[in-house]
């Protein structure tokens, strides 16, 4: 489970990171666009309620959710995996704090502090975690094949483990894997008949072995 930007940080303590930090909270509606919002690179969003999406229109038209960020979780546009054309919109009403890097950095009121401190760490560690998340998701996307993409979501995912719970739904799943939900259903049940895999609801067993390396 990832950290949050607060973990290990009081509601007193938070104020004051937010006020020194000269952290800009914004209220959107629901379908409206962050990006626009969003003029300057270096700042870091933090979701205090709500949620927003990361979404693409193919050449047919279809929007495809590219990734979804849930309250208290962080938005850097710089580690978005983004095109010119893709928006960012608030799934409902949704109130983001937003702040400059540079002054997370050198701040110099709150440096000495320890809750501070913390919440640096907090959100290096989350920067982190996206970075490699994207690398791991980037791999899987190159392959071609909806299996082959199963099959190294799986390797990377979850590398010593042969029993997966799925925390997604087969729709996010999807999703992340950049298909068709109706045809990734159809794949992991061609995989379950071809004795690779055993599935019950979210359950998944690996019935081959995995090269991790």
């Amino acid at each position: 489970m990832m950290i949050k930007p607060f973990d290990e940080i009081n509601k007193q303590h938070r104020k004051k990171i937010l006020k020194n930090l000269e952290s800009n909270t914004i209220t959107f509606k629901e379908n409206d666009n962050i990006l626009s919002s969003f003029k300057n690179s270096k700042l870091i969003g933090i979701i205090q309620k709500g949620s927003i999406s990361i979404i693409r229109e193919d050449y047919n038209g279809n929007i495809i959710v590219l990734d979804k960020i849930n309250q208290y979780e962080l938005f850097i546009e710089e580690l978005c995996i983004l095109s010119s054309d893709d928006k960012v919109i608030a799934n409902t009403d949704t109130v983001i704090s937003f702040f400059d890097y540079d002054l997370l950095i050198n701040n110099k009121k709150l440096k000495c502090h320890d809750y501070y401190n913390q919440f640096v760490l907090n959100i290096l560690q989350i920067v982190m975690e996206i970075t490699k998340n994207n690398k791991i998701r980037i791999e899987i996307l190159t392959k071609k094949s909806i299996k082959e993409k199963l099959l190294e979501y799986f390797r990377l995912t979850y590398p010593n483990s042969r029993i997966i719970y799925l925390q997604n739904s087969i729709t996010e799943l999807a999703i992340y894997l950049g298909v068709n939900r109706s045809a990734l259903s159809r794949e992991l049940g061609n995989l379950k008949e071809e004795g690779i895999i055993d599935i019950k609801n979210k359950k998944i067993t690996l019935l081959y072995k995995k090269n991790n390396k």
